[in-house]
């Protein structure tokens, strides 16, 4: 057996009885607990890519009244900055920390979702 000295380490990867991609920050690929957490993941992104396209749309047809358009922009905005944290946007993410605590992100995710909601509702009264 040859000795290990501490600068020839392997990776935790390469040792032998681990198996998982640490790369990837999925360890265990078959729990079932962190596949409910990857589809909860998928439906978030899903949900802002809609939100970010019912503003967009809303923001184009808006008449030429500035408080809509103020608020489109900045559902736009937010919109943008959820989808770039549900595609783990590194640069994002390190910026927005507060992003990275679950419960600020349900905040955050919440706000949106209301917002778009009521921007439609006043939309659509409109007309």
């Amino acid at each position: 057996m040859v000795p290990i000295l501490p600068s020839a380490k392997k990776p935790v990867s390469d040792v032998e009885g681990i198996n998982h991609k640490a790369e990837d920050g999925y360890c265990c690929p078959s729990d079932p607990f962190l596949y409910w957490c990857r589809v909860l993941h998928f439906f978030a992104g899903l949900g802002a890519a809609v939100a970010l396209f019912s503003n967009g749309y809303l923001l184009c047809i808006q008449k030429l009244d500035w408080r809509p358009i103020a608020l489109h922009t900045y559902a736009v905005g937010f919109c943008v900055i959820m989808l770039g944290v549900e595609l783990h946007i590194t640069v994002l993410i390190e910026k927005l920390l507060i992003l990275d605590f679950w419960i600020y992100k349900g905040l955050f995710y919440i706000f949106i979702g209301i917002l778009t909601c009521k921007l439609c509702q006043l939309m659509f009264r409109q007309h």
